[in-house]
């Protein structure tokens, strides 16, 4: 399934602290005062969690464990479990490995200036910057071309098609 359609809402995860802190601040903040903020009755509960296998039992039970005792209430209804995307040297890509691509670079295009300032924006140490900068120049020397939201479908599509792990092949699209 590529195409989410007919769901109120689809929970897309970041596996970070400060995003779970929110999670649970929000859900005990409810239970504590019986207080219904804008964002949880807006976001809560949703209809599906979109996220990999490898963190179900890390994240995706903490969500579900928490979720219970605040609210009484399951935080989905359903979760969709895609494969592992791993990037050209065969690593997890990852936020905090500096190997993620931005899907808005690959619809609008980035110059390999613009993909070095990214890594800078978060939180990597020095080292793993140089790393990931070494592997954008190798991958992407030129940048990466504007594609349109029609490749970048296509792309995500046949990424989702089944597995537990995918490896992304990174080609210049003319």
């Amino acid at each position: 399934m590529c195409l989410i359609h007919g769901f109120r809402q689809v929970y897309g995860h970041s596996p970070s602290s400060a995003g779970q802190r929110r999670y649970v601040s929000s859900l005990a903040k409810k239970k504590n005062t019986n207080e219904q903020t804008p964002e949880l009755a807006n976001f809560y509960p949703n209809s599906v969690l979109e996220t990999g296998w490898d963190i179900l039992f890390f994240w995706v039970a903490r969500m579900v464990f928490f979720g219970i005792e605040f609210t009484g209430q399951m935080p989905f209804k359903e979760v969709y479990c895609h494969p592992i995307v791993r990037d050209a040297f065969g690593r997890k890509m990852s936020k905090s490995l500096g190997n993620v691509i931005d899907p808005i670079d690959v619809i609008d295009g980035a110059t390999l200036e613009k993909l070095h300032n990214d890594l800078r924006t978060g939180n990597l140490p020095e080292k793993e910057i140089i790393k990931a900068e070494d592997g954008q120049k190798k991958i992407f020397p030129k940048g990466i071309p504007q594609c349109g939201t029609d490749a970048l479908r296509f792309g995500l599509c046949n990424f989702t098609s089944g597995g537990k792990s995918s490896a992304t092949a990174h080609t210049a699209v003319s």
